[in-house]
């Protein structure tokens, strides 16, 4: 009889064992999958948060740039006052770039300056004095100089973006920002034309 009963009691600690076996593999089942979509998603805010830095970056960048514009169009404009064509077409841009509050309007913005810069560059060559002048010359300098800054910046911040997006359409990536309501970021314009201001040899 005491056989029996122990030989019950070990069936029954046996049954325990694999019912909180059982229950331990179930419980991981749930609870790893939710760990591993918690941890997606923080790498993907992640990416998010570089994104969002290196766009701030390029912010500054801009604002510094359209500091220098109106000055260099004041510059231009002491030597040849009778391009204003030209010089109002720069600051209508310059003006757009500052206000701008999407990708489009910045986009549009950058291609717009872009065009009017290399205009207003084309009127320099054809005044001598006005590319002789010292303050003329070190405003085109600083241009240059911002405008590469820019040009990486703005590489650096699509790489980025690039980045980012492809988290939110690859599996299982995509479950998490559908989940979440993560929405993909927008790109600045990649023309090597639209960014570029010509450089001039003086």
């Amino acid at each position: 009889m005491l056989h029996f009963s122990s030989a019950k009691n070990r069936t029954t600690f046996e049954l325990q064992v694999y019912i909180m076996i059982f229950l331990l593999i179930f419980l991981a089942f749930l609870i790893l999958p939710v760990i591993y979509a918690i941890s997606l998603h923080n790498s993907i805010q992640r990416s998010k948060v570089k994104t969002d830095e290196t766009r701030s970056g390029i912010g500054v960048q801009l604002q510094q740039r359209n500091d220098i514009i109106p000055n260099l169009v004041e510059t231009v404009k002491g030597y040849a006052s009778h391009e204003s064509s030209t010089l109002n077409d720069v600051i209508k841009w310059r003006n757009q770039s500052a206000n701008a509050r999407t990708f489009v309007e910045q986009n549009q913005a950058e291609t717009g300056l872009s065009r009017a810069m290399m205009n207003i560059m084309a009127v320099s060559e054809n005044y001598p004095n006005l590319k002789a002048d010292v303050h003329f010359q070190q405003l085109q300098s600083q241009l240059s100089i911002l405008e590469e800054k820019i040009q990486i910046s703005r590489d650096r911040y699509n790489s980025e973006a690039r980045n980012y997006n492809s988290q939110l359409v690859v599996f299982p990536g995509n479950m998490v920002a559908n989940f979440f309501n993560l929405k993909p970021v927008d790109f600045f314009i990649e023309e090597a034309e639209s960014h570029k201001v010509p450089k001039v040899s003086f």
